[in-house]
């Protein structure tokens, strides 16, 4: 058995925190490496139900979620990678 094993996960090292959350203020952060993924996500979600979900910096009913400003930041900061894009095509 590979004594590595436990160390690697789809080729992420654990070693360098690079799939655990951040604490910051007291609030828990996913990953910088994934934070633009998450908000795409999010913005598809909107786009695609419409009706159902809005995305807002000032979340005043059930179907009102997250901070739009910061996703928006999270895309920037974190560019589409060649395995969105090809996620994206298939």
């Amino acid at each position: 058995e590979n004594s590595n094993s436990n160390n690697n996960y789809n080729n992420n090292n654990y070693n360098n925190n690079a799939l655990f959350p951040e604490i910051e203020g007291g609030v828990y952060l996913p990953p910088a490496s994934i934070r633009g993924d998450i908000a795409r996500s999010l913005f598809y979600m909107e786009l695609r139900y419409d009706s159902r979900l809005r995305l807002t910096d000032c979340p005043q009913s059930i179907n009102e979620m997250a901070y739009l400003s910061q996703l928006i930041e999270w895309h920037y900061s974190d560019p589409v990678d060649d395995e969105e894009v090809e996620r994206n095509y298939q």
